[in-house]
């Protein structure tokens, strides 16, 4: 019955105090849905679990090869991984090789999809739902017998109209035919949203190598076993192979973590980053309303006491209060919630679509029920304390004079001010450091220059081009001269990758005249074959020595070309044009000479450190790896918009051979954008909610300035009274406010730097103490200071003595 009375009660207060219920209510509004929104985001790349059966169980697995001053993370060679697969009792592994698929239909362009070729077993470690057919039997892994293939519920729709009698139907990917056996549910598209998964098949000496780190492979944890009893396990098989074949596994280490782990982990930081400044968002928008709380209660301390004097208790007074901050809380939190809605949807659009488990950031059930919770957690931390505090009334005290706000009163909601300065300078701080962060990024020399390149991707099929050399550099050759007669190109080349696309492979390297070193303990560098224009077109400089030329082809004599970091690592203090390095470690050693230094390139993102690079003639040799052709990355250089050529580039390589899909259409520039889009993003958030902050912050010491004026305005009657200039009156008040501000920047300074810590993994070439960032952000905060309580302060320096007086 009390709460029903005291709810009418409090919708009448309300009602009858609309620019304070809407002041209280944004606030709310603001702290509650950016905090919703944010939870959306967290709980669908953090907190959900895997859309698989017992997600708990699942294990990503790599080993670690160890060399002096770094550590490699690799995917498994198939000789370890089969005897893995065959020795270790703990966990069920399955494997997986990359496998793009050309679909060539009749009367229709051949279509690249992603798929990959996996290990017996690999849609049971996962749970997988069938919509039609069957998974994969023994028999589809026995060498020659092949040919069944499973495709994802998605492709069967898109692509063959979820026609039912797919089952059984034969398709050409890769100008081999197959045979659908499945369809899989489009929940199971893993890994990376893939659409099609075939039976791998190795045999002889393809299945036995353990020197080529070509299969990435996934656990089930069995039942009984922990994560601790798999490691060691794995540990002692490990040391057995090292034993058994030392010059492929000394130096090795197995690391197995949580498969959720690995899929979220980069981006972990900047998500806890930003819940915590979130947070700090809702928390200053409590003491905002706080701030309110008590202002309005000052002006009611009178009706308190007279409803003290007409017997209401102490818990009377709190709970009708307490009901209030709650009813202001539901209304922040309903409109919160809605503003929460178009910052999700906001936020799907323009967050970076590499972002891990997108598609499982949603509004639902658990959103709701979050937001909920915030409505209770801010009602009672913006509404407890204040009520408390205002309950103690004196009530002799207030009838002989209500109009004097007590002290301790007025040092709680200076305390308040101080609290929100702080935690605003916080937010900044690290929204600059990031800023300095992003600028720092943008000024990396990449080592060559993007603009106005266009970029695209062509794999060979390999029942056309695997194993024929010829054909591979005839290939790369008809592409080049087709790009020449193309008006209006700078340049074109080839190269089997181009920085910033993720898909440069490394190989061992051996020098000659050193030591030589096995598989467990040669260096490796990134690899690449190139056209003799490729340097040109890309405007990577030439150091040292020669670029390649039309002579350097499959009857010359094996050259090379070096970057600056793999000169400093293996020649240093020497010149190394003429000396001879091997790719690969073959018996006899195939040497190659070095006849150019180039610049250093930025290849595996512009924020790593730059690796070892070396160069190979495409026309002399196309593959390190003879018996597969390699993917071909086509690049040009245009005078205007490179996006404008994409289709006469695309044209002029289907000329060359209309059976190859051409993929990864962008521009340079998209890629260099892309290698930083996650960095990009969070300083985007982090300045948001800085910004927000910084502005309720300034909003609260406005408030607590006006207030002051309010309070102190008999006293200031009477100072101008005995003589004191409005200057003087003015220049009190602006006191106030920077002791406020000066207080809460020296809070802040501490935490700032516990933030800057915690943000370190963020940086980039930037000092998380950075002197300059932390001073400008006190400036700012001690400007704005001035400024906002100017307004108030010249409002009391025009107080009227004679006024303020008659009317005491």
């Amino acid at each position: 019955m009390m709460f029903w009375q005291n709810l009418r009660f409090a919708l009448r207060s309300l009602r009858s105090n609309p620019g304070y219920t809407a002041a209280a209510v944004i606030a709310l509004a603001i702290g509650i849905g950016l905090n919703t929104a944010m939870f959306s985001v967290v709980d669908g790349i953090l907190l959900k679990p895997l859309a698989f059966p017992n997600p708990h169980e699942l294990l990503t697995l790599r080993e670690d090869i160890l060399t002096p001053g770094t550590t490699s993370r690799y995917p498994f060679a198939a000789g370890n991984l089969y005897d893995y697969r065959a020795q270790i009792k703990s966990v069920s592994i399955v494997a997986y090789g990359l496998s793009p698929f050309s679909l060539i239909l009749p009367n229709s362009d051949p279509e690249r999809y992603y798929g990959v070729t996996v290990t017996e077993g690999w849609f049971r470690l996962y749970g997988a739902k069938f919509v039609r057919g069957r998974d994969f039997t023994a028999e589809d892994f026995v060498p020659g017998k092949d040919q069944a293939v499973i495709i994802s519920s998605g492709l069967w729709r898109d692509r063959f109209a979820a026609d039912n009698s797919i089952i059984g139907r034969e398709i050409n990917l890769n100008g081999r035919p197959r045979v659908v056996v499945g369809v899989v549910d489009a929940a199971y598209e893993y890994p990376n949203k893939a659409k099609i998964w075939a039976p791998l098949v190795l045999e002889g000496v393809d299945r036995s190598r353990r020197d080529f780190h070509a299969y990435l492979a996934q656990g089930r944890l069995r039942p009984n076993f922990t994560l601790e009893q798999a490691r060691a396990e794995f540990s002692t098989v490990l040391a057995n192979l090292a034993r058994q074949f030392p010059q492929y596994n000394e130096n090795k280490r197995i690391f197995i973590e949580p498969l959720v782990e690995e899929s979220t982990g980069r981006v972990r930081p900047a998500l806890v980053a930003l819940v915590g400044a979130v947070t700090f968002v809702l928390a200053i928008a409590c003491a905002n309303v706080a701030n309110l709380v008590l202002a309005r209660g000052a002006a009611r301390k009178g009706e308190f006491a007279v409803r003290t004097a007409l017997g209401a208790t102490r818990f009377q007074l709190i709970s009708q209060m307490l009901t209030e901050s709650l009813l202001l809380s539901a209304a922040g939190g309903i409109l919160g919630l809605v503003l929460a809605v178009i910052a999700f949807f906001t936020f799907k659009i323009y967050a970076p679509q590499n972002l891990p488990r997108l598609e499982q950031i949603v509004i639902d059930f658990r959103v709701l029920a979050y937001n909920l919770g915030a409505v209770f957690v801010s009602g009672a931390l913006f509404g407890l304390i204040p009520a408390i505090r205002m309950s103690r009334t004196d009530l002799q005290e207030t009838l002989k004079d209500k109009t004097r706000g007590g002290s301790s009163r007025t040092h709680f909601r200076n305390l308040l001010v101080v609290g929100q300065v702080a935690a605003a300078l916080m937010l900044m701080t690290g929204a600059g450091l990031l800023i300095r962060s992003l600028y720092q990024l943008s000024q990396v020399d990449l080592g060559f220059q993007p603009d106005h390149l266009i970029t695209m991707r062509v794999t060979p099929l390999p029942t056309k081009y695997n194993g024929e050399i010829d054909r591979q550099v005839q290939f790369g050759r008809d592409i080049t001269r087709n790009l020449a007669t193309i008006p209006g190109l700078l340049g074109y080349g080839i190269s089997t990758d181009v920085p910033l696309q993720g898909t440069t492979v490394r190989f061992h390297i051996r020098v000659e005249g050193r030591p030589l070193q096995t598989a467990a303990t040669a260096p490796v560098a990134d690899y690449f074959t190139v056209s003799p224009t490729y340097f040109d077109v890309m405007k990577i400089p030439l150091q040292q020595g020669r670029r390649f030329n039309d002579n350097d082809t499959r009857s010359s004599p094996r050259v090379l070309i070096i970057s600056e970091e793999f000169a400093r690592i293996h020649f240093p203090n020497e010149n190394p044009i003429g000396k001879r390095v091997e790719i690969g470690l073959s018996d006899p050693p195939e040497w190659r000479e070095v006849v150019g230094l180039v610049k250093n390139v930025k290849n595996n993102g512009i924020d790593k450190g730059i690796r070892a690079q070396v160069y190979a003639p495409f026309f002399q040799v196309p593959s390190i790896v003879h018996t597969q052709a390699a993917s071909i990355s086509v690049i040009a250089r245009t005078s205007g918009d490179p996006a404008l050529a994409a289709q006469a580039v695309r044209a002029k390589i289907l000329e060359a051979d209309s059976s190859q899909p051409v993929w990864q259409i962008q521009t340079m520039e998209e890629s260099v954008n892309n290698s930083i889009s996650r960095e990009r993003f969070t300083l985007f958030l982090m300045a948001v909610f800085a910004g927000v902050a910084f502005l309720l912050a300034i909003i609260g010491l406005s408030g607590v300035v006006s207030y002051t004026v309010t309070q102190r305005t008999r006293e200031i009657g009477i100072r101008m009274a005995i003589g004191a200039k409005p200057i003087e009156v003015l220049w009190m008040i602006e006191k106030h406010a920077l002791l406020l501000v000066a207080s809460g920047i020296a809070g802040g300074m501490i935490g700032s730097i516990l933030i800057a810590r915690a943000l370190s993994v963020l940086l980039f070439n930037v000092s998380p103490y950075d002197p300059l960032t932390l001073s400008l952000i006190a400036l700012i905060f001690l400007v704005t200071a001035l400024l906002s309580g100017l307004v108030p302060a010249r409002r009391a320096a025009r107080i009227d003595p004679a006024v303020t007086l008659r009317a005491e």
